[in-house]
């Protein structure tokens, strides 16, 4: 399916959590589909990188980066 660009969008990163108490999910911005891998490339603003996932869920109504004028 293809997803809003810039929309509000919370990965997966289960798989690379230190421990299993760790959180799940980051708010992330969605960049679009990755070309290498299977999954969305999302941007994380509060680490500065780009996470590759494959479980993702949106919020299409909310766009972080959206500057109001």
């Amino acid at each position: 399916m293809l997803w809003v660009f810039g929309c509000l969008c919370y990965p997966n990163i289960a798989a690379t959590s230190a421990h299993k108490l760790a959180p799940r999910s980051v708010a992330c911005v969605l960049l679009g589909l990755s070309q290498d891998h299977r999954g969305y490339r999302c941007y994380d603003p509060a680490s500065r990188r780009v996470i590759i996932s494959r479980h993702v869920y949106f919020n299409e109504n909310v766009f972080p980066f959206r500057v109001l004028n």
